[in-house]
This record gives structure tokens, C-alpha cells and sequence, in this order.
């Protein structure tokens, strides 16, 4: 079956007759459970907001998707530059050992690449898993947040002396993970909805204000673990300097 949100054909459906619904697991987009009615909706709109949709699954992984939640997701905004590099950076880091080395390929290439991994190395095919993950819309965009903002402008990820195409994790890239887990004192925790209808609110508003008063602003969906998110949410209270609720 197609994925109904990215159109991969290696997506795999259950159907969840029980709800009138499918349970979708795809590489792309990941596993996701969605309302027959909400199919029926994509099938009918045009493909240009897919990407987002995608991203949206990737990082608020809601436990049922309806007609409605489409609606909303399609006019969100996109999270800013530094919130996205944030994702990108704590993914690849936690597929890729420090100091392991990576190539991004495109998506069209990536099962030919796997082939060819004897004569190349170790090859990077985890672009369509990247690509929602960062808010990228395109291969295109996912090369610029990844060179551009990562490499140059932030520095958590390096790019190889002799290959350009090859990158891996900064030690100033793991530095900022692990000063983000351990410097308690500087964390301002937010506790809110994670809905992209609030999202604006804590770009624009909160996550400014803390920063301006020279703390680092913390929700515990931009963190990767694997407790329980209540027990996640306890100790990251427990640590912060403040909470804002």
C-alpha cells in the first residue's frame, strides 16, 4: 500500500476496522494510526503540504490522526531554523557513533547506494528519515539545513577535508547535547500543549523570553529518550532552574 501522507510504496497498512481506521508504519513518516475519513481527505487535496504533515507526525506523534488534525496541521508554522538543526542534530547523533561518518544520498539513489556500500563505505540512507524530521520539504532544503546551518553557521556537524559529501558530528556538536542534559541550572522547562495550533506561542513568545533572560528554554518533546514521557517530564522538572506552565 501507498503511505496515504508521502505516497511511499513500501509502507505497510493495517487495517483497524474496529475504529475505521489504518495503522500506517512507513520509513518515511513513521508509524502512525489515521481515519479512514482523513485518507479519503488526502486523496482528494492537492500533494504541496504533504511535507509538513510528515514533519508534523515525525515530532508530535499523535496517537490518532482525523480529518480535523489535517485541517489544523496544514496551516501551521514551521518551526524555526534552530529548533529544526536542534532535530537533526540529536537523530544523527543517536544513529552515528562520535566520529562515525556519514553521506546524505538522494532519496531516488538511496536503494542503488546500499549495493554499492562495499566500494564506498559506510553510506548514510537515512535522508527520507531526515528529511520530515528537520521540517525539510526537499532534498534541496535538507542539504542547506545540513551545510549551511549545521555546518557553517552552528558548527555541530563537520564536513570531511577531502569529501566534501561527507560529515560527521562536531565535538562541539556533542558538547551541546550533553551540556543541554547536564547543565541543569541554565534550563528553563516549558510545560505545554504540543499542538501545532500553539506552536507559534512558544517560538515567538516564550522560548524568546527565557532566552532574553539568559536561560535555555526546554520542552520535553525536543528530547530523544526511552523512559516513560511521565517520568521524563518528573526528573526534567526536578532539574530545571524554573518552570514555566
Amino acid at each position: 500500500m501507498l503511505c496515504p501522507i508521502c505516497s511511499n510504496a513500501d509502507a505497510v497498512s493495517i487495517n483497524q476496522s474496529t475504529r475505521d481506521a489504518f495503522v500506517i508504519t512507513c520509513h518515511h513518516c513513521g508509524e502512525f494510526t489515521i481515519s479512514r475519513s482523513a485518507v479519503d481527505q488526502l486523496a482528494q487535496k492537492d500533494k504541496s503540504d504533504r511535507w509538513k504533515i510528515s514533519a508534523w507526525i515525525n515530532e508530535f506523534k499523535p496517537e490518532f490522526i482525523s480529518s480535523a488534525e489535517l485541517e489544523t496541521v496544514r496551516t501551521c508554522s514551521v518551526p524555526s531554523l534552530h529548533h529544526r538543526a536542534e532535530r537533526m542534530l540529536r537523530w544523527i547523533a543517536a544513529e552515528f557513533s562520535p566520529g562515525k561518518e556519514f553521506t546524505i544520498q538522494t532519496l531516488q539513489h538511496q536503494r542503488k547506494v546500499e549495493v554499492m556500500t562495499g566500494q564506498f563505505g559506510y553510506v548514510f540512507t537515512g535522508a527520507s528519515r531526515l528529511i520530515p524530521i528537520g521540517w525539510n520539504k526537499t532534498i534541496e532544503e535538507l542539504s542547506f539545513m545540513l551545510n549551511e546551518v549545521l555546518c557553517k553557521e552552528l558548527g555541530w556537524i563537520v564536513q570531511s577535508q577531502t569529501d566534501g559529501s561527507v560529515f560527521k558530528v562536531s565535538p562541539k556538536g556533542l558538547l551541546h547535547i550533553e551540556g543541554w542534559r547536564e547543565s541543569a541550572s541554565s534550563v528553563g522547562f516549558c510545560a505545554m500543549w504540543f499542538n501545532p495550533s500553539v506552536r507559534f506561542i512558544y517560538d515567538e513568545a516564550i522560548s524568546k523570553a527565557i532566552k532574553d533572560a539568559g536561560y535555555e528554554p526546554f520542552r520535553v518533546d525536543g528530547k530523544e529518550h526511552n523512559n516513560r514521557i511521565d517520568d521524563e517530564i518528573v526528573a526534567n522538572i526536578k532539574s530545571a532552574k524554573f518552570m514555566v506552565a
